[in-house]
């Protein structure tokens, strides 16, 4: 693996770890719904987690390339046969004529932590379809 990705994708993460205890209950808190806000907290907590195995890992030769919050991500829209790329981001980063989606949106929930060739159903309020993760690079 090359060094110098790893470390500056290690870096990364250890900034969200950062962010997420400035700022994830805030975030949590800004669902009015009790359910949604336990589901977010579960969510972010699994996020933190494999955030923590792969830091344990990095320098072992972890060569996965899962979808982190800073990734560009290529899909395909099965239906279509479209494609997009996607860079997952901060709410606060959101900028969709950019490309640039929240991990808390319906498609930026389920491609956080995916792989290439991940196959996902996305329920998102205009309906439901699926997408193919086709690259993950950082």
């Amino acid at each position: 693996m090359n060094h110098s990705r790893e470390d500056t994708l290690g870096d990364n993460l250890r900034e969200q770890l950062l962010f997420f205890d400035e700022n994830g209950t805030d975030i949590i808190n800004t669902y009015p719904n009790l359910a949604d806000r336990m589901h977010l907290n579960k969510f972010i907590a699994t996020y933190r987690h494999h955030i923590g195995q792969y830091l344990e890992r990095s320098g072992n030769n972890a060569e996965e390339k899962y979808v982190w919050i800073g990734s560009k991500v290529t899909i395909r829209y099965e239906a279509e046969g479209d494609e997009e790329t996607l860079t997952i981001v901060l709410p606060h980063q959101v900028d969709v004529e950019l490309g640039h989606i929240s991990f808390l949106s319906p498609v930026g929930q389920h491609l956080l932590l995916s792989e290439n060739g991940h196959r996902i159903e996305i329920d998102s309020p205009a309906g439901k379809y699926w997408i193919t993760v086709v690259n993950v690079s950082d």
